[in-house]
């Protein structure tokens, strides 16, 4: 089994350097999208404290393996992104007042899923779209 890989535009920094070379906290859309791929690859049952959370995506993309029928894998990937935006909108539910409309999540959308023969990989597209109308698309491999 290879290891999943996720791939972001290169507009986002989400470990932003300063003078004195010190990671700073990511803010606003950044932030909204490192919450978005945290979730959609936590798998149910492994956070203690609410173990139905997660998406749990990593297992989903890792179990597939038959390759001529991509409908039920995008079923199962359509869950995990339905799942997903369910978690992170309940807890946003309980702190709207102090999140700004950019870190607010309004959308996720499966964008494409695909196998690529050459590298014996899937790839999967999903849209991120915050309640500011902002958008990126997150590029999972595995």
């Amino acid at each position: 089994m290879s290891d999943l890989r996720v791939t972001v535009p290169n507009d986002f920094n989400f470990i932003q350097r300063t003078s004195t070379n010190n990671p700073v906290r990511s803010q606003g859309f950044n932030s909204l999208v490192q919450i978005v791929i945290k979730t959609l690859f936590t798998t149910p049952g492994r956070d203690v404290f609410n173990p139905k959370y997660g998406g749990g995506l990593t297992a989903v993309i890792s179990a597939a393996t038959d390759t001529s029928k991509p409908e039920a894998l995008r079923a199962d990937v359509g869950f995990s992104i339905s799942k997903t935006l369910t978690d992170i909108q309940t807890e946003q539910d309980g702190s709207l007042d102090s999140l700004a409309p950019e870190e607010r999540l309004r959308s996720l959308t499966l964008e494409g899923l695909d196998f690529i023969n050459s590298e014996a990989l899937w790839c999967v597209r999903i849209g991120v779209e915050s309640e500011a109308g902002e958008t990126a698309t997150v590029g999972l491999k595995n």
